[in-house]
């Protein structure tokens, strides 16, 4: 039989389901709310971090104002400007052989090529504070809700190419010829029309690298390969001839190439383009890729600068006669020193990408056309040429435009005499001596020293158009305080020494002189920009191309 108090049991079993009903509900009901919770959070979460990946997409299309862009970005978003909690510039390497990890790098502050930035905000708990409160949990540090905190990196392709330089003028044979050939260890006979027609031709160096290539047999090699093999002049200039008929040059141009290829097939001596030409990010492409950025430069900058590496790290000495206007002969000696670390003369890079002219020194001894009194005078004109930099501030993908920020060469300029080891001693500064200007036996010989400088402390701001682009004309960048006769200001600056041997008075002699000099004034300018011009740098000016820009938008990296 069963118990009574059993059946007393048995006939109240349905009613024990209300407490475990209870009880259950309860536990529903905290998950739920949980589970409504944590979706809050992801989804706060995941718009977090898609307004990070838009505000670092804006920051790197637009470097040079990052904070600003990822700024807008964030607040058009519905957050406020706090929750930017990091931002950082830097380059990013899509380089397989570097960690992820590893492929941003911050360059000091500078702008580059990417952004990473950091956003961090609270999500309020809905049901979580209550759940904890009613569990016997602390909701201290809770209250204002949960920090959430995320990063993106973004990158962009964008480059831009140029080049720094002097364009030249009055391109008779004779001056170029005497420089040019001794820099390139030949002997030359180009016409003026034969540089006239080099002057009008462009090259692509892209297309330059690949026939280069070929004349050195390189198969499966990448632009940055080519670039710094050893070459000699000879196989250069063939490389040259190869790019000019490739792009439809005149055939005037390819004819004078042709000419300087023959007469430096023997020449010895030779050379890296890496220390003269610059691809950055297109460098380790093969080299039957060929880049979609502007890379054409004039064909007699090109030979204007491979002579000026051939010739570099030595003394060359040449001499013309060019019919200059009481010039009797003029006698050239030159050191082409090294740019600076990294400095380049043609370069693509990204924003803050700068090219150089190379220091360069120069010594003119002219014959000049005396009088009744001083039969033949000599002077000595010694030129300091410092480097010349051109650097990108900063380009729009918007209107194709670019900035460029300009620093022309200090020139010193001296009447003055300076000797050979001087000349190449790159590290140190000659301090130039009296020149012997007049000496007649028996009656006088006079010496003379002076000084001009041009120079200007303040970058020169230039700005391209994307129709200044597209046309390929230069902007010249002028130093402040440039001279229009450097050589009156020398002449009026001249401190004469006078060994009197006649009757004359040395201020009737050094007057009989001063009148010579005067009279050479403006040849002597002419000559002294010509001279210049041909090593690439101006009189107190320096000469900068924009060749191309390419703009492949940003992309979230990481």
């Amino acid at each position: 039989m069963v118990p009574a108090i059993a059946l007393v049991f048995l006939r109240q079993r349905r009613g024990a389901i209300a407490p475990l009903a209870a009880i259950v509900f309860t536990v529903m009901i905290g998950f739920a709310a949980i589970s409504v919770d944590v979706g809050s959070f992801y989804l706060a979460r995941r718009t977090l971090q898609t307004t990070a990946d838009l505000a670092a997409i804006a920051a790197a299309n637009d470097v040079s104002r990052a904070r600003a862009a990822a700024l807008s970005a964030i607040t058009a978003a519905g957050y406020p400007t706090e929750t930017l909690t990091g931002l950082e510039t830097g380059t990013y390497s899509a380089d397989k052989a570097i960690p992820i990890d590893r492929r941003f790098a911050s360059p000091g502050g500078q702008p580059g090529n990417a952004v990473r930035i950091e956003l961090r905000w609270r999500t309020p708990l809905i049901f979580g504070n209550a759940l904890l409160f009613l569990t016997g949990q602390s909701t201290d540090g809770l209250r204002d809700g949960v920090e959430i905190a995320v990063k993106a990196t973004a990158t962009s392709s964008r480059f831009v190419s140029l080049s720094i330089g002097s364009r030249l003028a009055d391109l008779d044979g004779g001056l170029p010829n005497a420089f040019l050939g001794a820099l390139l260890g030949a002997k030359l006979s180009l016409s003026a029309m034969d540089y006239e027609a080099l002057a009008t031709a462009n090259i692509d160096l892209f297309s330059f690298s690949k026939a280069l290539a070929s004349q050195l047999n390189l198969n499966a090699v990448s632009y940055k390969d080519v670039l710094a093999a050893n070459v000699t002049a000879g196989r250069l200039l063939d490389a040259a001839t190869s790019a000019a008929r490739a792009s439809g040059s005149n055939s005037a141009a390819v004819a004078a190439l042709v000419t300087l290829t023959n007469a430096t097939a023997t020449a010895s001596g030779v050379v890296s383009l890496s220390r003269l030409i610059d691809l950055g990010p297109f460098s380790n492409l093969p080299i039957d890729d060929r880049p979609l950025i502007g890379a054409r430069v004039n064909a007699l900058d090109l030979v204007r600068a491979v002579a000026e590496l051939m010739g570099g790290g030595r003394l060359v000495k040449a001499s013309a006669n060019l019919g200059l206007p009481g010039i009797a002969s003029v006698s050239l000696t030159i050191a082409v020193g090294e740019r600076p670390v990294g400095g380049s003369w043609f370069a693509v890079g990204m924003e803050t990408v700068s090219v150089h002219t190379a220091q360069t020194r120069v010594l003119l001894d002219l014959s000049l056309v005396g009088d009744s009194t001083f039969a033949l005078v000599n002077l000595s004109l010694y030129l300091e040429v410092a480097s010349a930099t051109a650097t990108v501030q900063r380009m729009s993908c918007s209107d194709g435009s670019v900035q460029v920020a300009v620093r022309p060469a200090v020139i010193d300029i001296w009447i003055g005499s300076v000797g050979d080891a001087e000349m190449t001693n790159m590290q140190v500064r000659p301090a130039p001596k009296p020149a012997t200007l007049v000496n007649i036996p028996l009656l006088a010989r006079i010496s003379g020293r002076a000084h001009v400088a041009i120079s200007n402390m303040d970058d020169v701001r230039l700005g391209f158009s994307a129709k200044d682009i597209a046309d390929g004309q230069p902007k010249v960048a002028k130093t402040r305080d440039f001279l229009t006769s450097l050589t009156a200001s020398l002449i009026g600056d001249l401190k004469l020494y006078v060994d009197n041997f006649s009757l004359l008075p040395a201020e009737v002699l050094g007057t009989l002189l001063s009148k010579i000099l005067v009279k050479v004034t403006a040849p002597i300018d002419t000559l002294l920009y010509r001279t210049l011009g041909l090593l690439g740098v101006g009189l107190g000016n320096a000469d900068v191309w924009v060749h191309g820009t390419r703009c492949d938008g940003a992309v979230l990296v990481g």
